[in-house]
This record gives C-alpha cells, structure tokens and sequence, in this order.
C-alpha cells in the first residue's frame, strides 16, 4: 500500500497512535509503562509503543517524502517542513509538522539539531530538524 503524505493521513496516525483516556489514571498518567512520552516543537504528548511500532513504516515513508535538506547532518528548519521533496506544500499548518515530528521521534528517526534552550537564535525561533535515515 502506498502511503502518501498528507495532513489528514499524519493527522489520522498520530490520533491512533496517542493514549486514549481508558489508558491513563485520573492524574492523566499512563496506567501501562507501554508509553513513549515524546516533546516536539510545541506538541508535548505520550503514544502507546504498540500503535507506534503499527505505523513505523508508514511513519517513515512520510518522513522520506520530505525535502532532502533534513536529512543531512544539520538538517533544515522547521519552517519548511510543510514542503515536501519536490517543494510542494503538504500542508498549510504548521501544527501538522509537529504531528510528524512527534511521530518521527517516537520511532526514534527525527531530532532537534541543538537542545531546546538554544532554539531562539534560529528563525522564528524555532528548530531545525535531523531526520536519520
């Protein structure tokens, strides 16, 4: 099946990948330690390890349809992560970047080049993204 990238088709996985309220105590923690707890760029969330490892191979098919710019050793910043490898726009929010982000990092293929404390000399004040391959 080919995967294609698109906002609702991200949208669709990081909604079935994350805790659902039957799984989490009334403090909102995890009641299995079957969880990823994953911070994107403003996104801060926990995903069931299960769901995750469902969708890795769909994850990192969206991840290679990004521009090739993020997947070199300083990546590239999250402002054009709406653009994909033929600098087409796949999306036009910025919160479905962090969607895939969070995805990529929960399967352990996408990271921040420097820590978040350093993020606001970059534009925007935002990161750049190192998706490895």
């Amino acid at each position: 099946m080919k995967t294609i990238l698109t906002e609702i088709a991200v949208h669709t996985i990081f909604m079935s990948c994350l805790f659902k309220n039957v799984e989490l105590d009334l403090a909102l923690q995890p009641i299995t330690k079957n969880f990823i707890e994953v911070e994107g760029v403003v996104i801060k969330t926990k995903f069931c390890s299960e769901r995750i490892e469902k969708f890795r191979d769909q994850i990192i098919t969206f991840l290679k349809e990004l521009h090739p710019m993020f997947f070199s050793k300083t990546g590239w910043s999250f402002l054009n992560m709406a653009y994909d490898k033929n600098t087409m726009p796949w999306t036009d929010y910025h919160r479905s970047c962090d969607e895939l982000v969070c995805l990529g990092i929960a399967i352990g293929k996408v990271k921040f080049e420097v820590p978040r404390q350093f993020w606001s000399v970059f534009p925007g004040g935002v990161p750049n993204i190192i998706i490895e391959e």
